[in-house]
């Protein structure tokens, strides 16, 4: 994660961050990331709220490692997705 954070734009540096963490994540439209899928899928079922927190500060720490602050983190459940997106903010 530590080299994707010296090139391209944050975003990219963002989206090579999520990628490099075990994350799938992809763009909409509006510019939304959306995380196709939970690394820490199996816990979550059985620890919902520690593992979409824990999700949460780290989508936050990648945003502000990366310097990607247009985008912000916020929870957002949905079926068969990580329980966090990055919306622009």
């Amino acid at each position: 994660v530590g080299a994707t954070q010296r090139r391209g734009s944050p975003v990219k540096r963002l989206m090579a961050a999520l990628k490099a963490s075990g994350y799938e994540p992809v763009t909409d439209q509006t510019g939304t990331i959306r995380l196709r899928n939970c690394p820490f899928d199996a816990l979550a079922n059985a620890h919902r709220p520690l593992v979409c927190g824990t999700n949460l500060a780290i989508a936050g720490g990648l945003v502000r490692g990366t310097g990607a602050t247009t985008l912000r983190p916020v929870l957002d459940f949905e079926p068969g997705s990580c329980c966090v997106v990055l919306v622009p903010s």
